[in-house]
């Protein structure tokens, strides 16, 4: 018998009489309910529950949000997703903001109270402690195994979470690969770590740094047309093209279908011609030119086009999506952005805040703002 404690979330009354019913009959104590979102976040503050059994779909606010908000002011919470939402961005999203577990509706008995069990011991969800975001994108980036919308099998999702716990045991202890297992490009957060370094610390040694985002286009279709095995095919068929062109570089599977390249000491208009000569070889390339297969690309340059790493990557793309809106299958160049004038409404406590991060930074709030906008839609692209 055990008198840990247990906080039920989910917006069904017979779920959570469901739910009391099998913990109670286990030895747990429940010590307490919520229907929503907001109860759920107050009640686990107020109560401190050993674990939260959490679902998804929740008036208020959703169950990763929940997830995220906990996990910010309790980075130890031991939370348990419970949910009939068993499509795999749901299951990788769970696991990248912290949860112990991931258990799908309709559930048998004894696997919640087993679950709940073995995390309360420390058997699973040992990865509960999140690791840097950057770091866990390296993971979800590889994690692309089953259609969008599929609902996945609990077997399968018990294999995304042992695939995240070897993940989580070598991260965390500074072992896992620069490298992407799939194309062995480097990874997105060596990337950012490079480009940062080349521009602060090592400025002085290149007299141009040319970065290129690239972008495959309507890879979507290809994962659904043919399959997620010839979309990993096409992937690698690209980046061995990219890894091999002939000039001093490197190249980084940025994010999912995304690639940046990097080129010390070659001005944009060199890096143009030898990136039109990876287009022409990327579209004729077997595996691409059966699936259709193009990309589209923009190239920015330290330090006509910026100084610094966020304002060079927002150029680039910003030229990639010009290439796209021009037909796709084309490179494009950055070019100087126009500004617009668009009146928006902030709280006082908003622009204070703002204000004083741009005094601590040394960055204009314009700049800043930019940066947040760009960030924001970049997540809603996604």
């Amino acid at each position: 018998m055990s008198n840990e404690k247990i906080l039920l979330a989910d917006d069904a009354p017979f779920m959570r009489m469901m739910q009391k019913d099998i913990f109670e009959k286990h030895g747990y104590v429940i010590c307490g309910e919520a229907a929503d979102g907001l109860e759920a976040v107050e009640k686990f503050k107020k109560l401190q529950p050993d674990v939260l059994v959490l679902d998804i779909v929740m008036p208020n606010m959703d169950g990763i949000e929940v997830l995220k908000h906990i996990k910010k002011d309790y980075p130890e919470a031991k939370i348990v997703m419970c949910s009939a939402m068993c499509q795999e961005d749901f299951v990788v999203t769970a696991l990248k903001w912290g949860a112990c577990d991931f258990l799908s509706k309709p559930f048998q008995a004894d696997a919640l109270a087993d679950t709940v069990r073995a995390v309360l011991d420390g058997r699973t969800g040992k990865f509960a402690k999140m690791l840097p975001e950057n770091i866990v994108n390296d993971w979800c980036i590889e994690h692309r195994n089953y259609k969008q919308d599929e609902k996945i099998s609990q077997e399968q999702i018990d294999k995304i979470l042992e695939s995240y716990a070897q993940f989580y045991s070598l991260a965390s202890a500074g072992n896992y690969s620069s490298r992407d297992k799939l194309t062995n490009c480097l990874r997105g957060h060596v990337f950012k770590n490079d480009f940062l370094k080349m521009l602060v610390e090592d400025g002085e040694k290149y007299s141009d740094i040319t970065l290129v985002m690239l972008d495959l286009d309507n890879f979507m279709c290809v994962n659904t047309d043919f399959g997620h095995k010839t979309g990993d095919d096409v992937l690698k068929e690209i980046a061995d093209i990219l890894t091999g062109i002939e000039a001093e570089h490197q190249t980084y599977r940025y994010s999912g279908d995304c690639f940046a390249l990097l080129f010390p000491n070659y001005e944009k208009e060199q890096v143009f011609l030898i990136m039109e000569e990876a287009r022409k070889k990327i579209a004729n390339a077997p595996e691409c030119s059966r699936t259709s297969t193009t990309i589209s690309a923009g190239i920015a340059t330290y330090p006509d086009d910026g100084e610094r790493d966020v304002e060079l990557i927002r150029k680039a793309d910003g030229a990639m999506y010009r290439a796209k809106q021009a037909g796709r299958n084309k490179i494009a160049l950055a070019k100087e952005e126009k500004l617009v004038t668009k009146t928006a409404h902030y709280t006082v406590e908003q622009l204070k805040r703002l204000e004083k991060l741009s005094d601590g930074t040394g960055i204009s709030e314009a700049a800043l703002m930019r940066e947040a906008l760009d960030e924001l839609l970049k997540k809603y692209d996604e």
